[in-house]
């Protein structure tokens, strides 16, 4: 469990890397004031829904991290698993609503 544990931190903090690039384009996405009549009720959830989910990113990831931490400390391999695996399912929270994005607004 520890080694997966390990494994997991370090795949999870990888998304930080372009952490800056994404921060100032969802800024930019999210300050710009779209029409309307151009993008449809779902779209618009899906865009800020993963605009947001990506911006506060490090919140639930510091989170994940220092629990994984204390509980490894604390011999707890399991709950420590079960912290990047919660974070691993916020990726894919945010993945989905990514993928909702590109396919609506397609259609």
């Amino acid at each position: 469990m520890k080694p997966l544990s390990i494994a997991l931190m370090a795949l999870t903090s990888l998304p930080l890397i372009i952490y800056p690039f994404v921060l100032l384009a969802n800024v930019m996405g999210l300050a710009a004031v779209s029409s309307p009549t151009t993008a449809s009720f779902a779209v618009s959830v899906a865009a800020v829904g993963f605009m947001l989910g990506s911006t506060l990113y490090p919140l639930p990831y510091l989170t994940a991290l220092i629990l994984s931490i204390l509980n490894l400390t604390k011999g707890k391999h399991r709950a420590a698993l079960w912290c990047q695996l919660a974070l691993v399912g916020y990726l894919c929270f945010v993945g989905v609503f990514f993928i909702a994005w590109l396919s609506l607004d397609g259609a």
